[in-house]
């Protein structure tokens, strides 16, 4: 009897050590894990034929003008290299220049340690809320947590964002904007996003709604970016399990010569 109570005491601890390490349905690809993605050196979004591009853009930066690549790998002492390059040269008689750069982290409370690189966050993270008025990023669809750089292109229409940071790679969103297009008299916003941030709940859904049309998120509808406070490891879980069995089994031991 006291067997088979030890066994089932076994199961119902393995269990819960699975539900500890279950992770969210490989379906949503918000927050997903991009470090074995294949795409951290090279990953490219473009505003060309939008939304297979992976970006929503505008004005210029509609149809091809608009393009964001990034490399991403970790170095000797453990931290990640990330670099953004952004390139908006696509109409050169009338390139709109990138002013800032909002770069989703994941909210967790803790700081976002920045150790090395060219490009310091001189705004957040905080939430980027489109409800508030005066916030300066004209038609972004819905709100996403971040940093903001807030410096932009050179006349040529490119920029490079460096940084290094403890935060490992996964998928989420961006959102860069420049000034106004006019156009005879009326003035139109120049801005650019990853396509997901359309749908106010990517970090739940796998679809994505437009217009009534349902259509399913791929990796490309999101870019490759920070992520918040490390989580265990497998391995580290199934040793804290490992070592609580023990006790389990040790406390059982000493209780049963007692008796």
């Amino acid at each position: 009897m006291k067997k088979a109570t030890l066994l089932v005491t076994v199961w119902i601890f393995a269990g819960f050590l699975a539900l500890l390490y279950e992770t969210p349905a490989h379906a949503v690809i918000w927050g997903s894990d991009a470090s074995e993605s294949g795409e951290l050196i090279g990953g490219i979004r473009t505003s060309v034929d939008s939304p297979s591009g992976g970006i929503d853009a505008t004005q210029q930066w509609d149809n091809g003008g608009f393009t964001i690549e990034w490399d991403i790998s970790q170095v000797a002492d453990g931290s990640w290299n990330y670099i953004y390059m952004f390139d908006v040269t696509d109409s050169p008689d009338q390139i709109k220049n990138i002013s800032h750069f909002i770069l989703e982290v994941t909210d967790d409370d803790s700081d976002f340690n920045i150790y090395d690189g060219t490009s310091t966050p001189i705004e957040g993270p905080q939430e980027w809320d489109v409800n508030t008025p005066g916030n300066s990023n004209p038609l972004m669809p819905n709100s996403f947590y971040g940093v903001k750089f807030d410096f932009g292109s050179d006349p040529a229409g490119t920029v490079t964002y460096v940084f290094n940071t403890d935060r490992a790679p996964v998928y989420g969103l961006f959102y860069a904007k420049d000034g106004a297009n006019k156009v005879d008299t009326v003035s139109y916003d120049v801005v650019a996003w990853s396509n997901a941030l359309n749908s106010s709940d990517y970090k739940t859904s796998d679809f994505l709604t437009v217009d009534g049309v349902k259509t399913l998120l791929t990796t490309n509808d999101f870019i490759i970016r920070p992520d918040g406070v490390p989580v265990p490891e497998p391995s580290t879980i199934l040793l804290l399990g490992t070592s609580l069995l023990g006790m389990i089994g040790f406390s059982r031991k000493r209780l049963n010569k007692k008796a």
